[in-house]
């Protein structure tokens, strides 16, 4: 029998029976700790590769394994940095969604130029609708015909699922090093934006397939629309009042900075928790409607002081969530490794071809339309947005929630995780070279 276990949005380590005894004496503030480590080293990467080609994220990576795997192989005498570590690396997911999701979309979103959404929006609904749907059905199809593990259609759909959405704060801050062009930047940018909203929401159907829930066609359309449609629907209720608010607001660059911020977690916190609506797609829709309409309200210092701040939150979170996901992939595999067999290394290898295979059939099969609509799309063009779709951060968080929510081993969650590192190292530098 199925059982579902809630999520809880703290800071506690999950896994008890995991932890020493003498955790019982942590103090919160050893919280503050991993912090201040993360930011100097993505300091330092920031420092050292500057010129370089080696991508930042790639770079932040792989020093989250090595802080993981240290802080594991040595238990104890890192002292207070491998309690912070320790406290970090156990997580939960749902709050690491709840604090770096909203200002991540915001930014990225708000970002955006007006007049070339418009021009790619049919290109970004194509990839984040249909893309999303044709990448998690080919997935999940490949897995259940060439896995041995006996998973049934619907855990392979949830798989395909999760790895289907992709992370807008790699693609993001990768384009954003290398440079790439305006045209190309807002329609990877956007599809990631968007694709992040309808991959959880079918990540979330097929999760309630598999703790026995039944859904007639009706009912899937219906559940899907509600999600969808609703947290759009938020999202611009959000933006307008928002808006209309910062209109009465005269040359005060505090609380228009703040409104900015505040707005983002609240529209998240709103649509997640209290109307059960899809989060992501709410605060891209604020940041949207912030780049159509609230951004002449920004002038001289206040536009300047806004575009600094919002690039310093995402530069901060983007350094977090990259070292924490390091972390986490070290502890994971260092703690499963007598459980994992020698075919599993294969088949993880596998799963990274299929799914190029199925992101390059994406492309393929889109292909005309996104030739057609917008500014068009070259072949080269069409090289980079095939490597662009990464999996990262929303793929760890989901596949952490899948262990945290199902109370036996549904996932080899190392495989995932490895395969996530995988994702980032090739494909990042790839892009890098292709780009």
């Amino acid at each position: 029998m199925y059982v579902h276990t809630p999520l809880k949005l703290t800071m506690e380590p999950r896994s008890r029976e995991l932890i020493s005894a003498e955790s019982e004496t942590w103090k919160p503030e050893l919280a503050i700790l991993f912090i201040g480590v993360s930011l100097v080293l993505g300091l330092a990467c920031r420092h050292l590769l500057r010129g370089t080609r080696v991508p930042y994220t790639v770079a932040l990576l792989m020093l989250g394994i090595a802080l993981g795997a240290a802080a594991y192989s040595t238990r104890g005498t890192l002292h207070s940095l491998g309690d912070s570590i320790e406290l970090w690396s156990n997580i939960s997911p749902s709050l690491i969604l709840f604090v770096f999701l909203p200002a991540l979309l915001f930014e990225s979103s708000f970002a955006m130029e007006v007049h070339q959404i418009k021009r790619c929006l049919v290109q970004m609904v194509l990839l984040a609708g249909p893309g999303v749907a044709i990448s998690t059905f080919s997935t999940g199809a490949l897995i259940w015909c060439t896995f041995p593990y006996s998973w049934s259609w619907n855990l392979s759909l949830l798989l395909g699922g999760l790895l289907s959405a992709t992370d807008p704060v790699a693609v993001v801050a990768l384009l954003k090093e290398l440079g790439a062009s305006k045209k190309l930047n807002t329609l990877i940018e956007g599809e990631s934006l968007m694709n992040d909203g309808t991959a959880i929401v079918i990540f979330r159907l097929f999760l309630e397939l598999v703790l026995g829930q039944s859904f007639t066609a009706g009912t899937v359309v219906l559940y899907l629309a509600r999600v969808a449609l609703g947290g759009v629907a938020l999202g611009g209720a959000f933006g307008l009042v928002s808006v209309l608010w910062l209109g009465l607001v005269f040359n005060d660059t505090v609380i228009e900075i703040t409104l900015t911020l505040t707005v983002s977690y609240i529209a998240y916190y709103t649509a997640e928790d209290l109307a059960e609506v899809s989060g992501v797609l709410s605060v891209i829709t604020v940041g949207i409607f912030f780049a159509v309409f609230g951004r002449l309200a920004f002038k001289g210092e206040t536009q300047e002081s806004m575009h600094y701040f919002w690039e310093m939150v995402s530069y901060i979170a983007n350094t977090l969530i990259f070292i924490l996901s390091g972390v986490v992939i070290a502890e994971y595999i260092l703690k499963s490794q007598n459980s994992i067999e020698g075919r599993d290394w294969g088949y993880l290898v596998l799963l990274y071809v299929l799914l190029q295979v199925t992101r390059v059939f994406v492309v393929l099969v889109l292909l005309p339309g996104l030739r057609y609509f917008g500014y068009g799309l070259s072949w080269k063009e069409a090289v980079i947005l095939t490597w662009a779709g990464l999996r990262g951060a929303v793929a760890l968080a989901l596949s952490l929630s899948v262990n945290v929510n199902i109370c036996f081993n549904l996932l080899p969650i190392c495989m995932i995780r490895f395969n996530l590192l995988i994702q980032y190292g090739m494909i990042l530098y790839d892009e890098g070279n292709c780009t």
